[in-house]
């Protein structure tokens, strides 16, 4: 079997080598989402093993880990979170703040946001949201309304957040998962897309590659291309998905694939 690269170790090694060129922080940065929640568990209580300094946990719920994950990198003791507002969680973005919010208070974890401040920001992204349908993946399925601070959740729903507990603290990967979907749908966040699960490819890569074929006319590619970006990624060294980088191997796996739809 090929030896593996992108280990636990390696990450390790390079969050304490920053560390000692004087890093402040040390964030693991997962644009796809493809950090399982058994890979959040193990590489966060490595690093906050191996480092001093706070870290931070950024991922996005594209294929469907996002939310799970984060539960287990806060089981696992991350200092740090990065999540997206209610109307702008989920689906290629972070987990939303307010599922996250209830996930933590369930484990006794402190959230440092003023949840306030963040419940009139969530109103004003209703409208924002609205008005930027041109560009909105899922235009027709906004999550349903939701304060943490105030609404309660039905029993059935509360049952979910108490499993998923329950899972994370097990390391039970797939109890955690099960919950964590059954609760975004529930509230109507995106399902997880199998196509970017298998591709490898991160949330913003993949909402620019549907907008550029969207203006192409040419949406039916779609499946090709992302079929085609672990093959232009790998013939280009293996290099990061993250922009612009991201943005090159998405541009090349499109314009091969309206090429092979041509027929060359």
């Amino acid at each position: 079997a090929p030896k593996k690269i992108f280990t636990d170790e390696y990450f390790v090694e390079k969050a304490k080598q920053m560390e000692a060129l004087g890093a402040k922080i040390i964030t693991l940065k997962d644009m796809a989402g493809l950090v399982n929640p058994l890979r959040a568990a193990s590489i966060i209580s490595k690093l906050k093993a191996n480092v001093k300094v706070p870290v931070d946990f950024h991922t996005h719920c594209t294929p469907g880990y996002g939310l799970a994950s984060s539960v287990m990198a806060i089981v696992n003791g991350v200092d740090i979170l990065d999540t997206n507002i209610w109307y702008f969680g989920g689906g290629s973005a972070a987990p939303a703040i307010e599922l996250v919010y209830v996930f933590a208070k369930k484990l006794g974890v402190e959230v440092e946001a003023d949840m306030t401040a963040v419940g009139q920001i969530r109103e004003r992204l209703y409208d924002i949201r609205k008005s930027l349908a041109a560009f909105d993946l899922q235009k027709d399925n906004f999550p349903k309304h939701f304060d943490p601070l105030t609404d309660k959740l039905p029993a059935d729903i509360e049952a979910l957040f108490d499993k998923g507990v329950a899972a994370a603290k097990a390391n039970d990967e797939a109890t955690l998962l099960d919950a964590c979907h059954a609760i975004e749908a529930y509230f109507g966040f995106p399902k997880p897309n199998e196509l970017v699960k298998e591709a490898e490819v991160p949330g913003g890569m993949y909402s620019n590659m549907v907008a550029q074929l969207k203006a192409l006319h040419a949406e039916d590619v779609l499946d090709d291309a992302m079929k085609l970006i672990p093959k232009v990624r790998r013939d280009a060294g293996l290099v990061p998905l993250v922009t612009p980088t991201s943005q090159n191997v998405g541009s090349q796996a499109v314009s091969v694939a309206l090429d092979r739809k041509k027929g060359n």
